[in-house]
């Protein structure tokens, strides 16, 4: 008989800590639209903590903090996104480390595409979302940053919302959770 692997391999203890504190960012998002600084700023030692103490060591957990911090921050800068999403996702690397981050990373991607696709078809928008969408790939693709900022529909009066701390939680839950 084989047993199954659940996650990577990272210890239950950092599994069932970050589970709590993205089923708890998920929730504060999805109600209030905030993910509050009284959960992320503690969860970020903890995480570094828990991958020194249970993991592949505090610079493994730094650098993920670090690595996460980046890959969202860029994002918000964009004006795709908020300050509490770029928190979230450093406290993720923390606890996952730099090893993991890309696997988490590309399952979040994924969750909000489709994410996004749900909101803006349930809102009547998908045509309209489609199109900036492609107008944002283009702009990016050369280079013109201050178009990103004015084509985010974070600002815009109308703007779809997409809670992203619950799609940062639903990825990184896939990764930690799902049978390998």
């Amino acid at each position: 008989m084989t047993q199954v692997s659940h996650g990577p391999d990272l210890p239950q203890v950092i599994r069932v800590t970050l589970s709590a504190v993205l089923l708890t960012a998920a929730a504060t998002d999805l109600r209030w639209r905030r993910i509050p600084n009284w959960l992320t700023l503690p969860a970020l030692p903890v995480g570094l903590t828990a991958q020194a103490m249970f993991g592949e060591g505090f610079w493994q957990g730094l650098l993920g903090a670090l690595a996460g911090f980046a890959a969202l921050f860029l994002v918000f800068a964009a004006g795709g996104g908020g300050a509490g999403d770029v928190k979230l996702f450093a406290v993720v690397g923390a606890f996952v480390g730099v090893r993991n981050l890309l696997p988490v990373f590309v399952l979040v991607a994924v969750a909000g595409g489709l994410a996004a696709v749900v909101v803006s078809l349930r809102a009547g928008a998908f045509g309209r979302v489609l199109r900036n969408t492609g107008g944002i790939l283009g702009a990016l693709a050369q280079g013109r940053w201050a178009e990103l900022k004015h084509r985010s529909d974070l600002d815009q009066p109308g703007g779809l919302r997409l809670a992203y701390g619950a799609v940062i939680a639903a990825g990184t839950l896939i990764f930690l959770w799902y049978p390998r």
